[in-house]
């Protein structure tokens, strides 16, 4: 996510900029389904929660 949104800040248009944005936009929506899975599967102990 964090280079889609550098490439996002060098973006050739603003439709590009968005374009860009909006992979991060759904990059970081999946990351979240898989901490969420994680957490609510107990996937993950609570000494490596606090990590």
């Amino acid at each position: 996510m964090g280079a889609n949104a550098e490439e996002a800040a060098g973006a050739q248009s603003r439709k590009d900029f968005i374009s860009k944005l909006s992979i991060v936009y759904k990059g970081a929506r999946e990351t979240n389904y898989w901490l969420r899975l994680l957490r609510d599967t107990q996937s993950v102990s609570n000494s490596e929660q606090a990590a």
